[in-house]
């Protein structure tokens, strides 16, 4: 998605993400990372996903959000985003795709 121009964000309720991501010398490749310290409120709210779209410059409706469970999808569904639900079908309602996990994604089902 980065080879794409594609703007990439991260959204987690964890307070240590971006330890995480350094470990992993991932960062450069989110563009806005929103966690546990910058959002005073968990999912389903939707802050997190509010902030997201802010840091990247976006407008909610053009911003696909990919989540693994059901308060992440209920938060990304109250701004208006398009999500990707990954998981199963009967455990995630409202996903307005679904892929069982990252491995079946192809970016042709979103663009």
């Amino acid at each position: 998605m980065k080879k794409k121009g594609i703007k990439i964000a991260l959204g987690s309720a964890s307070k240590n993400s971006l330890m995480i991501l350094k470990k992993l010398n991932i960062t450069n490749l989110f563009d806005a990372i929103i966690d546990g310290n910058k959002v005073s409120i968990a999912k389903p709210d939707p802050e997190v996903f509010k902030l997201g779209v802010d840091e990247l410059g976006l407008e909610s409706t053009d911003c696909v959000v990919f989540e693994d469970s059901q308060a992440g999808l209920d938060a990304a569904k109250a701004v208006n985003c398009y999500t990707v639900a990954v998981g199963k079908r009967s455990n995630l309602i409202g996903g307005d795709i679904y892929i069982n996990d990252f491995q079946e994604f192809d970016d042709n089902l979103i663009f």
